[in-house]
């Protein structure tokens, strides 16, 4: 708060009433007055006495105030304006001595002057950083005005894309994960996730943790190879982009087909409340097969994933999956019991035998337990082109199996396990349908298959 300066009047009845002792320096001397007569008339403006200035006293003093000693511009994209109010709260004009700046800023417009009650704006620029700002005025109270400038530079967003699959099964959706981040937030990120192949995937933006994801539906996208490119945006508009490489295999699942398209037949089905194949139940000497008929895969050429489930009844006789061979095929229903459903016909049949037949009539079996093995052109009462013993597969529980097929090369794999991984020199290339086969005899189980994935291999590796 500023001290009211002390006015003192002097009332003068006469010339002999002032001394020059006591008389201060602006008042102006009476007697010239006396001496013209027109003493009176002082007050009035008279030439004599001059009593304007005598009347206006002191001239009017400037009070200085800014509207903020702290300028914080905050998040700069490529270096913005800011300004501070100066004002003139006294009586008299402000003038501006000087006005200095330092760091990464500089004036970019300021008033000489500012009158009595009025104020002006001083514009700054700046790119980030931070910088003090000096104004230096004629406020004999405050002559000078510090003021502290701040703000931040844009800085490009960060991104680290994960690493997908390189090789993607057709029918699955695949997650495809980063974290980004940018210094306005990660979730002020515009994010796309694109295939050079197929287009814009996704837009969605990331978590407050900097997640971002996209789901890759495999039964959509098109087959072979993509480069995927995640790109993040800042509000700034500056940009940071990197790119995957994938491939997506040709196939299909069981969830991706209509079941228009399977081939029933014998006692197979589909089981609607539970949502899988039933090949049979536990009637004795039925047999059932199911074959998808839309889809039409090289026998040589082709990935098969699947559950089975080979359980509740007195242990026969197995099942099987086949590619039938459709340029030889009559029909898609072979013998039942030992030959599992798939006795004659043409094509490979990679079988799960559960039920020891040597004993019984134009059957010579390769092991008497459980076991695996793969037979040609449904020659089911043989040892087959090659086999390996398995564990108790009856055991109430669902089983993963899995059969490649390239070339010549054959792998099976049961619950993870690699039973058959051989070149078999007796295989031969046709298109196939692919399907599951089961039977039953005096002795049976309940056969279902689920999960199904058929997949061809479009893609290295």
């Amino acid at each position: 708060m500023r001290t009211p300066a002390l006015i003192t009047i002097l009332v003068l009845t006469g010339c002999g009433d002032v001394t020059d002792d006591t008389v201060p320096e602006f008042v102006v001397d009476c007697c010239e007055g006396c001496d013209d007569g027109d003493g009176g008339d002082g007050g009035d403006g008279g030439d004599g006495g001059d009593g304007s200035d005598g009347g206006d006293g002191v001239d009017g003093v400037p009070v200085a105030l800014v509207n903020t000693t702290e300028l914080d511009l905050g998040l700069m994209c490529e270096g913005e304006e800011g300004s501070i109010n100066l004002s003139n709260d006294g009586s008299g004009v402000l003038n501006i001595v000087g006005i200095t700046v330092d760091g990464d800023w500089e004036v970019v417009d300021s008033p000489d002057t500012v009158a009595a009650g009025d104020s002006a704006a001083i514009v700054v620029y700046g790119a980030g950083g931070s910088g003090i700002l000096t104004i230096e005025t004629d406020d004999p109270n405050n002559p000078t005005i510090t003021v502290y400038l701040s703000g931040s530079a844009n800085q490009p967003p960060t991104l680290n894309l994960n690493n997908p699959p390189p090789v993607l099964t057709p029918g699955v959706v695949e997650q495809f994960t980063a974290m980004v981040d940018d210094d306005d937030g990660a979730s002020s990120l515009a994010l796309s996730w694109s295939s050079d192949v197929d287009g814009v995937l996704s837009t969605d933006s990331a978590d407050s943790l900097g997640q971002a994801s996209m789901d890759w539906d495999g039964a959509v996208r098109t087959e072979g190879s993509h480069m995927v490119t995640l790109t993040a945006t800042d509000t700034c508009g500056e940009s940071v982009s990197q790119t995957v490489s994938v491939c997506q295999n040709l196939g299909y699942t069981e969830e991706s087909l209509d079941l228009s398209t399977w081939a029933f037949t014998g006692n197979a089905n589909w089981d609607a409340t539970n949502g899988w194949v039933e090949l049979t139940d536990t009637t004795r000497y039925i047999r059932g097969t199911a074959f998808q008929t839309s889809e039409t895969v090289m026998s040589d050429n082709v990935s098969i994933a699947f559950q089975f489930y080979a359980s509740g009844g007195t242990g026969a006789d197995g099942l099987s999956l086949t590619a039938i061979d459709t340029t030889r095929m009559t029909t898609y229903q072979g013998a039942d019991a030992g030959s599992i459903g798939y006795g004659g016909l043409p094509g490979w049949t990679v079988e799960i035998d559960t039920w020891d037949n040597t004993g019984d009539p134009g059957y010579t079996e390769p092991l008497v337990g459980d076991h695996v093995s793969l037979v040609l052109d449904g020659a089911s009462g043989t040892v087959g082109e090659v086999s390996a013993a398995l564990p108790e597969m009856e055991d109430g529980a669902w089983h993963d199996m899995e059969v490649n097929v390239s070339g010549q090369q054959v792998t099976v794999t049961v619950d993870g396990v690699t039973y058959i991984d051989e070149v078999v020199t007796t295989m031969v290339a046709f298109p196939a349908h692919i399907g599951f086969t089961a039977a039953t005899g005096s002795k049976t189980n309940n056969h279902y298959i689920d999960a199904l994935t058929v997949e061809r291999f479009v893609c290295d590796g």
